[in-house]
């Protein structure tokens, strides 16, 4: 789930998030997915020159603002109900 929040908000599909910020945090969530061995995740990043790791830990409270949380919950519950069927 990982790489697909994160590539919802990378290439902006988040509705009512600032585009620099829904790409900040799409970058967050495709790092975290290359840590659990995600593959495509992994190519996303090198295809666009995106470090696979970050110079400093992060953690989410680091990119994630209290605008943004209700936009990045709204897509998870897409991709559930999405791989679910509901």
């Amino acid at each position: 789930m990982e790489h697909d929040l994160g590539w919802m908000l990378f290439t902006g599909q988040a509705l009512g998030m600032h585009s620099g910020q829904a790409r900040e945090l799409g970058i967050f969530w495709l790092r975290r997915a290359t840590e659990r061995n995600h593959t495509y995740a992994k190519w996303r990043l090198e295809e666009r020159g995106l470090s696979l790791s970050e110079s400093r830990p992060r953690t989410i409270e680091d990119v994630l603002h209290a605008d943004s949380v209700w936009a990045a919950l709204s897509m998870l519950v897409q991709i559930v109900q999405g791989r679910t069927g509901l």
